[in-house]
């Protein structure tokens, strides 16, 4: 195939003043843009010519070349004149089109080759014709498109008739902007007739389209769901669903010992179940409550009992109680869960968890630090934790909110551990999820251990979360396939504690891409602190974050040029600018369930 450098280009274009039979108008209109689709998944060993739209539509000179970059040649071939692109090998590429009127304006797609085959669709077919949005309010439109046959959801084009009442991204995620009509469209980038339209009708909240819980059961139950992150690889690549029981499961009421003994037993179960948590649930059943009418947490009296003699020991344990397979967990009217965690083990799976505060789960160290020898000891309890292996796996943790409540624990874990912690779990998304006030946010791999070292024992994406007012780990990890984009991180860290952002460990593999990272509260941070090893050492694909990464020590690392795998689920960037004004906006339990 021909490919043509960019330095010849700019010399052909020269060329044309001197040499006679290059013609051009006295006044030509030269190209002011080029547009072309971001992104393009192809199989290895196909082809597919590339076109580009160009702006003004009266250019003089609308021929372009197209040109690969010379790293990328063993990845895909192009034929400049043409823009014939084929895909050689495994791995990304971007092909850049450039004006050939001596413009300089140029455009560029990216080509993923996947390890995996992607095909066209034979057709496309929403399953209604009509959907309602709510201002500020998202709906997956992928969730309700039935594609023929069933293939990998990439290489859609979407577009809206009216962005001014509701935009879709390229994941098929339509957000509603005001009142009004717009049509949605989707198509096959490889066979652009191959399409559907569906029209979204935007209108306001109100308490009269508020769901009841039998109704948010109704319209869920069973349901598929699309996480953009690992979880949708769940399942050989199925994905995950809601659970699907006969009847829905409501804990309502006030905060009691009953109300917390149906909760419990009814997660503990492996039978499908879809679980409506509405208001406060005390998992301590009052043992840290303080005196009646006072600020819960406070009282810490349950935890501060110790054995008298050596190793004088915490008498009473963590409170945590533990998750069964196909359990959906869904909260409203402010649910919480106070005062203790949860465990998901032993290879549970199809965990949903969304719109829930996990409120202080409290604790206190291990061993009494008023003694000598012991003033280093720490607290183990967890919020949220997935251990032993194999892990959990096939989890969805959304639109939560993980904090210490009233109790202030940031300098050192005195009272808590971690706020999601995961020794083993594969095909884990986390998403629109907030951290505040807490120390160690995630801890994935507890060891650098042997059982810590294969990335793919723990596959997990955190997007769209919020980490505000924490200390570290978000997150610290061992072997582990990371995949970290559109996240905002505020005010990390404090005076006594400098903490960092992300620890990569051994044989971690990082991909960071547009998060927003403000800046620390403590001089000299860090965006990435290496804590792996020179004999496992970690990889993190680092790209259109706000800042650069600004540790590159230990071993003068520095970020790889093409991502540590690619990850086989629908996702698509914002820009990082976007995210301080959106992030805080809508992560956490920001819900609204409405007809």
């Amino acid at each position: 195939m021909k490919n043509i450098s960019f330095l010849y280009l700019l010399a052909g274009v020269a060329l044309c003043v001197i040499i006679t039979g290059c013609v051009y108008p006295a006044n030509p209109v030269y190209v002011s843009s080029i547009l072309i689709e971001e992104e393009l998944w192809l199989n290895k060993g196909s082809s597919v010519t590339l076109t580009a739209e160009i702006y003004p539509p009266n250019a003089t000179n609308k021929n372009v070349w197209w040109f690969n970059d010379d790293d990328n040649e063993d990845i895909v071939d192009v034929d400049a004149e043409s823009g014939l692109v084929t895909a050689l090998n495994t791995g990304e590429a971007v092909i850049t089109v450039f004006a050939r009127d001596g413009s300089r304006v140029t455009g560029s797609i990216k080509i993923i080759v996947p390890d995996f085959i992607t095909e066209i669709p034979d057709s496309l077919v929403f399953n209604n014709d009509n959907y309602p949005v709510f201002i500020g309010s998202n709906l997956s439109l992928i969730n309700n498109l039935f594609i023929t046959p069933s293939v990998n959801l990439k290489n859609f084009i979407w577009s809206s008739s009216n962005t001014d009442v509701a935009n879709v991204n390229q994941s098929g995620l339509v957000t509603g902007i005001s009142a009004g009509d717009a049509v949605i469209t989707v198509s096959s980038f490889l066979d652009p007739e191959v399409s559907a339209d569906v029209l979204i009708t935007v209108r306001e909240v109100n308490e009269a389209v508020i769901m009841t819980p039998q109704e948010i059961f109704e319209s869920l139950k069973g349901q598929k769901v699309i996480t953009y992150g690992w979880a949708d690889m769940a399942n050989d690549g199925a994905g995950m669903s809601y659970a699907n029981p006969a009847n829905l499961t409501l804990i309502e009421g006030p905060s009691t010992l009953a109300k917390r003994q149906a909760f419990t037993n009814a997660i503990n179960s492996d039978a499908h179940k879809f679980i409506i948590v509405s208001g406060d649930i005390d998992l301590s059943d009052g043992k840290i409550w303080d005196v009646p009418g006072g600020l819960p947490g406070a009282g810490k009296e349950y935890f501060n009992q110790f054995q008298t003699t050596a190793p004088f020991r915490r008498v009473n344990g963590d409170i945590s109680f533990n998750i069964g397979s196909n359990t959906t967990i869904i909260g409203i009217n402010n649910a919480r869960l106070m005062f203790g965690g949860l465990v998901i083990r032993n290879g549970k799976n199809n965990i949903i968890i969304r719109n829930i505060t996990f409120w202080d789960a409290h604790g206190s160290t291990d061993n009494d630090t008023n003694r000598p020898g012991y003033e280093d000891s720490k607290a183990s309890a967890t919020a949220l934790q997935i251990e032993n292996n194999p892990g959990g796996h096939s989890i969805w943790v959304d639109h939560c909110k993980f904090t210490d409540g009233t109790c202030s624990d940031l300098s050192r874990n005195y009272n808590h551990d971690g706020a999601f912690d995961i020794k083993h779990g594969r095909y884990i998304t986390v998403s629109w999820t907030e951290f505040t006030n807490h120390d160690k946010v995630m801890l994935v791999g507890s060891s650098d251990g042997a059982a810590y070292l294969n990335p793919t024992d723990r596959q997990i994406t955190l997007h769209h979360n919020y980490f505000h007012g924490v200390t570290q780990r978000m997150p610290r990890t061992r072997g582990t396939q990371m995949h970290i984009y559109n996240c905002y991180y505020k005010n990390i860290g404090n005076d006594d504690n400098g903490g960092s952002y992300m620890g990569p460990g051994v044989n971690a593999q990082f991909i960071v891409e547009n998060n927003y990272f403000e800046p620390k509260v403590k001089s000299g941070s860090k965006t990435i602190e290496w804590m792996d090893s020179i004999a496992n050492r970690a990889i993190v694909y680092y790209n259109g974050n706000n800042i650069a990464n600004n540790n590159t020590s230990w071993w003068g690392r520095v970020s790889p040029s093409v991502k540590p795998w690619i990850p086989g689920y629908i996702y698509s960037l914002k820009n990082n600018s976007e995210l301080p004004t959106l992030i805080p906006e809508r992560a956490g339990p920001t819900l609204v369930f409405v007809k």
